[in-house]
């Protein structure tokens, strides 16, 4: 059902909503199927319910003409259509704020991803599980197109130090090759008198040396040539050694930083997570550090767009985003770090938790129910 302007009618009343919405979830799936099944009558005035709702997609989803829907609404209204109750939803901010309203009594319950944990536990009474699932991550693909080490030498060697690198040794091979074939032109046979075919013997040689440190099928024969080739040598070391170590050291830091897959490899990198939820409480116990969000939309979001390496939240609602986004930029990576169950949030040591979970379980064990996750989970 829609939302409703409204305000509870005490606790007596709330009572007996609450057992009129259980009896009727058991009417209906005690019913025969087919065409021929009538559903009972609603209960005249069985009372009125202020449900805080947070709109978190896909379990709760505020359309643009201010209705609401998704997986934990229709997941209410299953019972409380055909039990006659009246739903008021009221909007809140966030899963604390959810709370809050339950725990200080301006609502009546709370559904939506609400996880049930001990500290929650501590202020609040839950409903039995009626969705499981769990703590994930969620980063940038590592297939995505990023710099990895030779594939994109390329593009590497046209800024930084790898530039540098490649001018000098590209400088110093012009000109040690064109000294040293004008200092042996005249005194060694191995390199021709004509510059049209000495000065490329010239650069082949200092080539040759660049790369193997050694003289090739050249070799200088005056003193002061050899001296410039022993120099020559001792650079080509250093440039080819600075080379390898340059790109191997960049190859490998791209390559830590695109593999994200467990708990462990969240430290020292830049993580977001939605503030007051299951995921940040998570995080903080594992002592991972992680920027809050508002919303897990912004979480994603920030990992899409590269503000942020990596989100933290409920595997069900990154499965729903990442889908939404037809797994641009972002997908889920490794397993689940720790299993969660939302359930319904009620005030403490409220009498209306037995008849709302007797509702639970026959909802959750009928074709309906399984119809409804595969509707919004596939």
């Amino acid at each position: 059902m829609g939302a409703r302007n409204g305000s509870g009618s005490g606790a007596g009343r709330n009572r007996s909503a609450w057992c009129a919405l259980a009896a009727g979830a058991i009417s209906i799936w005690c019913l025969p199927t087919g065409a021929a099944a009538q559903p009972p009558e609603p209960t005249p005035d069985a009372g009125q319910l202020r449900v805080a709702v947070d709109p978190v997609p896909p379990f709760v989803i505020e359309e643009s003409d201010g209705t609401l829907t998704g997986f934990s609404i229709e997941l209410l209204d299953m019972v409380a259509e055909r039990a006659g109750v009246e739903l008021t939803y009221v909007m809140v901010g966030d899963v604390q704020a959810q709370l809050a309203a339950v725990e200080s009594g301006t609502a009546d319950a709370a559904i939506g991803a609400i996880s049930i944990t001990a500290d929650r536990e501590e202020r609040i009474d839950f409903s039995q599980s009626y969705f499981q699932t769990g703590i994930q991550i969620a980063a940038r693909p590592t297939s995505a197109p990023s710099p990895s080490g030779l594939e994109d030498v390329g593009t590497r060697v046209l800024s930084g130090t790898l530039l540098a690198i490649v001018v000098v040794a590209a400088v110093g091979t012009l000109l040690v090759g064109a000294v040293v074939w004008w200092l042996e032109r005249n005194h060694n046979g191995q390199f021709a008198r004509d510059p049209r075919v000495g000065v490329p013997d010239g650069l082949w040689w200092a080539t040759e040396t660049l790369f193997s440190a050694t003289y090739g099928d050249k070799a200088p024969r005056r003193l002061v040539s050899r001296g410039i080739a022993a120099l020559w040598m001792i650079l080509s070391v250093i440039l080819v050694a600075t080379l390898i170590a340059e790109v191997t050291a960049d190859a490998t830091v791209e390559r830590l930083e695109a593999t994200i897959t467990s708990i462990d490899d969240l430290h020292g990198r830049d993580v977001v997570v939605v503030e007051g939820t299951a995921a940040a409480s998570f995080l903080d116990e594992r002592g991972v550090p992680a920027r809050r969000v508002a919303t897990s939309s912004d979480g994603v979001a920030a990992v899409a767009s590269g503000a942020a390496e990596a989100v933290v939240d409920d595997s069900a609602i990154l499965r729903y985003l990442v889908a939404q986004r037809n797994g641009d930029a972002v997908e889920i990576v490794g397993p689940t770090l720790r299993t969660e169950h939302y359930g319904i949030a009620l005030p403490s040591d409220s009498e209306l938790v037995e008849p709302v979970n007797r509702a639970l379980l026959r909802v959750t064990g009928s074709v309906a129910y399984d119809r409804l996750v595969d509707g919004y989970f596939g």
